[in-house]
């Protein structure tokens, strides 16, 4: 598509180019001049998000979780939740203190609240508190959803109802933690008060989301932290129980002490057994060397009385040392005092008993020629250290039975013990792990609040004074050039789109051929512009068809040919021939004569004979202007061309008048003022109507 072409289709649809456009900016202009006036405040606030107070120590920002903290503030900001408290707040607000005092509630909007608002509802203003109102109103709209109060936020139109309060308009300032809230509306003090209260209950909402979450887990560490402390206290209350039961004070160094009693008495065991062994076998030996009469005097009564109090004393002594030094429980003082007294008795024995052997009258030497004197010392030294180690043994194994029953004892103890004790030290690890998480939440809910907290205006709103710029004349603009750039592109669109051979570009783009003739469309109207317009088309008609003749000397066959019926071959044929016998009335030519105008039938559907075609004949091929071009026709003119040798040429029939101007000079075709200024302006005649 050429700019010339396109330059003239723009003219051919230049009423739907201009007039809808036209309409369309006046209809949105006159509907929309009449609104209500409207006004706007702004305010800024710094969110602190991201660089704000946190008891982080580590001082990281975790940028990611900001942008997420953003845009729950943003959506808290919005929610219906939070419009809801600022709408409900500035009715409380305007019920309370609009009656004189247009920043709260313009008079139009405040007589419509008071008028229309049911006894009931104004019984619940108390004008000493505001908060103690807008519970008491908060109150009445949760009652049911068909009160005066759930109408006005949820199905009235009305500048503090949640729908329009929705419009907020939010946007970051670059990547900052400053956020711009501003409001429009229709009454300056509700668009006023609506951001004061927005701020307000943004803060408050968005503080009791963060914390609320932070206050649960608080709540659930505390709650764990109490059932593992009492779970606590019960085990290590029955550990203790368990050990005074028990008699245990220090469980490992009692059983510590106990395995060494049960060593060491077991090595004085044996070490005893082997000095009774040996210290018997000794004293035999020794009575051996003695003569009969000296052995049975060593056996009076006073010796032997003696013996046995030295192994009763032996084992006394013996009892209360081992006692006083292995029972677990014993300290090293204890029984000093009978050991001494033992020791003491042993001594004054064991002189009796030497003095009651040197008073027996004993040979002097044996049968070995060894004194007496010095095989009774000996033997009197073993027979003490039998006797006291014969008296000491059934002590000590009346000990190990002690020893070995304890020990059984313990045993059980012991494992009870250390399982108590493992349940007491699990136990600590989840009271200690509790313990860490109920500090990290209680921090966590500190950093929060403090964050929440410092979320500040940085630019209050101001009372709006003026109203904003009417922008009836904007949308008017705005909708003339939307209906314009969209009639534009449908007709481009239609353009490409359209296989109607309406015009001679596209007959010549789809067809492959060229336009020689065109005849318009000529409708019975009862005030025509033109009078004979038919006899004047048919008169340039016949001017075309000579000029493309001027070749031919002879006589000329002009054969009118089409590819379906319906075309207006007969139309054309009788215009012609009626126009040629004018041509020769007015310049006493003989064109009738020389020019023969022969309808052939349509080739589609009828044979067409080679031999109607001559070298000096014309082939027309007749055409309607509303009908489409399609593939088949390609092939039909193609076979046409290859069977006469010729290429023929297109009459389009019953174009548009508008297009007769730019086919035939000075055609008389009428147009308005503004179609024939746009076709100046195509043509670059700004002068053409100058005085000449």
């Amino acid at each position: 598509m050429n700019i010339t072409y396109f330059l003239k289709l723009l003219i051919r649809r230049w009423m739907w180019l201009v007039i809808l456009p036209i309409i369309a900016a006046v209809a949105i202009y006159f509907f929309t001049r009449k609104q209500p006036k409207t006004y706007q405040s702004s305010m800024t606030i710094y969110t602190a998000l991201t660089s704000g107070v946190s008891l982080d120590v580590q001082g990281s920002v975790d940028y990611s979780q900001a942008l997420i903290a953003y845009d729950n503030l943003i959506n808290v900001l919005k929610s219906q939740k939070n419009l809801e408290d600022v709408g409900l707040r500035i009715i409380v607000r305007a019920m309370m203190f609009g009656e004189k005092n247009e920043k709260f509630m313009n008079k139009v909007h405040y007589q419509f609240l008071m008028s229309n608002a049911p006894v009931d509802l104004k019984k619940l203003i108390n004008k000493k508190s505001e908060e103690e109102t807008f519970a008491n109103f908060y109150q009445y709209l949760k009652k049911s959803e068909d009160n005066f109060l759930y109408n006005l936020l949820y199905k009235s139109a009305n500048p503090y109802c949640i729908a329009a309060l929705s419009s907020v308009s939010l946007s970051r300032l670059d990547r900052s933690d400053l956020v711009e809230v501003s409001y429009k509306a229709d009454d300056p003090g509700i668009c006023y008060q609506a951001l004061l209260i927005l701020f307000d209950a943004t803060k408050q909402n968005f503080q009791d989301l963060k914390t609320g979450q932070s206050n649960e887990v608080i709540k659930y560490f505390e709650q764990e932290k109490a059932d593992l402390m009492k779970l606590l206290e019960e085990r290590e209350n029955s550990l203790l129980v368990y050990s005074q039961q028990n008699n245990i004070v220090n469980y490992e160094e009692q059983s510590k002490l106990i395995v060494s009693q049960k060593f060491g008495i077991e090595d004085r065991i044996d070490v005893l057994e082997m000095a009774i062994e040996g210290t018997r076998k000794s004293i035999s030996e020794l009575e051996k060397r003695l003569t009969l009469q000296n052995r049975l005097r060593l056996k009076s009564d006073q010796i032997l009385f003696i013996r046995n109090q030295i192994s009763k004393i032996s084992a006394e002594a013996a009892a209360q040392t081992f006692y006083s030094k292995t029972t677990p429980t014993s300290t090293e003082e204890d029984g000093v005092a009978p050991i001494i007294s033992n020791t003491g008795k042993l001594g004054n024995l064991k002189s009796q008993l030497r003095a009651a052997i040197d008073s027996v009258y004993l040979m002097q030497n044996t049968s070995e020629g060894i004194t007496v004197q010095s095989i009774l010392s000996e033997w009197l030294t073993n027979v003490i250290a039998y006797d006291q180690a014969k008296a000491q043994l059934p002590i000590l194994e009346k000990r190990t039975e002690e020893v070995n029953q304890l020990f059984d004892e313990y045993s059980p103890v012991g494992a009870n013990v250390k399982k108590q004790e493992r349940e007491i030290g699990a136990t600590e690890e989840q009271y200690l792990t509790v313990l860490n998480g109920l500090h990290s939440a209680k921090l966590k809910e500190k950093s929060e609040k403090l964050s929440a907290g410092s979320i500040t205006i940085l630019d209050s709103p101001s009372f709006p004074f003026s109203t904003l710029p009417d922008k009836a004349s904007t949308k008017a603009v705005i909708a003339f050039l939307a209906v314009f750039l969209l009639i534009l592109v449908l007709i481009i669109l239609i353009e490409f789109l359209d296989t109607t051979i309406n015009n001679v570009t596209r007959t010549e783009r789809l067809s492959g051929l060229k336009v020689g003739f065109v005849y318009p469309l000529i409708l019975n109207e009862k005030k025509p512009k033109v009078e004979n317009l038919e006899t004047v088309a048919a008169h340039y008609l016949a001017l075309e068809t000579l000029r493309v003749m001027k070749d031919h000397k002879d006589a000329v066959q002009i054969n009118l040919l089409s590819l379906y019926s319906g075309e207006g071959k007969s139309f054309i044929k009788d215009k012609l021939e009626t126009a040629f016998a004018q041509l020769d009335e007015q310049n006493g030519t003989d064109l009738s004569k020389k020019i023969l105008v022969k309808d052939l039938p349509e080739i589609s559907d009828k044979y067409f004979d080679n031999n109607q075609v001559s070298d000096n004949s014309l082939n027309v091929l007749v055409c309607r202007a509303n009908r489409g071009w399609k593939t088949v026709d390609n092939r039909i003119v193609k076979l046409l061309i290859e069977q006469t040798g010729q290429q023929p040429i297109i009459l389009l029939n019953g174009v548009g008048l508008s297009m007769l101007q730019t086919q035939w000079a000075n055609f008389p075709v009428k147009r308005s003022k503004l179609g024939n200024l746009l076709i100046r302006i195509m043509h670059m005649e700004f002068s053409a109507k100058q005085k000449f």
